[in-house]
């Protein structure tokens, strides 16, 4: 049996010298559908801690929807 799956899109972003950073999601239910959209500014912080935490935050945000 197939089960077709969710589909999410993440991306962080950490901007020049003074490091200010901020992280976005969207979910997609298996039918297409837009079910979450959600961004959070992380303040001063390095390119690696912002990518580590979209995919935490996602991960968090799919588990408050019971995904």
């Amino acid at each position: 049996m197939f089960v077709a799956p969710f589909v999410s899109f993440v991306d962080g972003f950490c901007r020049g010298t003074q490091n200010l950073s901020f992280t976005a999601w969207v979910i997609y239910d298996p039918h297409g559908e837009l079910i979450d959209i959600q961004g959070i500014f992380l303040g001063q912080t390095t390119n690696n801690i912002v990518e580590y935490s979209t995919v935490i935050e996602l991960f968090s945000e799919a588990i408050s929807l019971d995904i």
